[in-house]
């Protein structure tokens, strides 16, 4: 991301589409020291940057599941991808209707779908 951000040498040049998340690796100053306004100066944020990468590589998880243990929980919701590639597959191929899932017997099968896979 900051190797992108670090292609944008005007304000011009820049949106958010173009830029996407590397977005918060740009600073764009338009006032100077005084307060006054001036021609914007795009910059990268190096603080930002550095700060992401102290987390970099860690996943955080948020879970009401308060009694199953932490690798439990990773080893869960870690294979969700293959429950809902499975979804994206029915309904492109299979031109299936969407489903809902109401109770909590039908939550636990898309768990138990995930170990399955």
């Amino acid at each position: 991301m900051a190797d992108k951000a670090s292609n944008y040498a005007t304000h011009k040049a820049m949106t958010r589409e173009e830029l996407g998340d590397s977005t918060k690796c740009v600073k764009i100053i338009s006032k100077d020291k005084d307060g006054e306004k001036i021609k914007p100066v795009v910059e990268i944020d190096k603080e930002k940057i550095n700060e992401d990468l102290k987390y970099a590589g860690y996943n955080l998880m948020v879970t009401s599941e308060l009694d199953m243990e932490p690798l439990q929980v990773y080893q869960t919701y870690h294979c969700l991808w293959k429950i809902e590639e499975s979804f994206r597959i029915t309904k492109s191929y299979l031109d299936a209707r969407p489903v809902y899932v109401q109770k909590k017997e039908q939550s636990m099968a898309f768990f138990n779908l995930c170990k399955a896979l």
